[in-house]
């Protein structure tokens, strides 16, 4: 493709300047394309980057959205071993409190007391009942000591 063009009476070669106007308008025509081309890559790429953000929004706020969760779920559980470990230490120190406190003397006296109306009751019924028809106790009639 020459630039330049022979002059002719009337001016330039119509011939070549129809030729150089066709081959401007081929290279003219593949810019184009060109052009279409890349806007069109253009676009897709910002399509797919608008898709990547968008799908990393979602994605974003499940994990925050798990996370808050599963923060909370622990925070439960540990409330609730703690509020465990409060009743446990609780009953421990009241079980312990029931075994290791010393017997009042109010209390040895109730069952001396008992133990005497039981002996009591055991010498009358022997004297009205002969020795040999003595009876038998087990815990079931030994109310006194309830």
């Amino acid at each position: 493709m020459s630039d330049r063009f022979e002059y002719v009476k009337r001016g330039y070669n119509p011939i070549a300047v129809d030729e150089y106007i066709e081959t401007l308008e081929t290279v003219l025509k593949s810019y184009k394309e060109k052009d279409a081309a890349i806007k069109n890559a253009i676009l897709n790429a910002q399509l797919a980057a608008d898709n990547i953000i968008q799908n990393s929004k979602i994605r974003s706020e499940e994990i925050k959205s798990t996370s808050a969760k599963q923060l909370s779920d622990l925070t439960d559980s540990i409330m609730t071993h703690r509020e465990n470990i409060r009743n446990f230490k609780n009953e421990y120190n009241d079980l312990m409190r029931r075994y290791l406190t010393n017997i009042n003397e109010s209390e040895f006296s109730e069952m001396e007391a008992r133990l005497g109306n039981l002996e009591d009751s055991l010498r009358r019924y022997s004297k009205e009942k002969p020795d040999d028809h003595m009876p038998s106790f087990n815990s079931d009639n030994l109310e006194l000591f309830e």
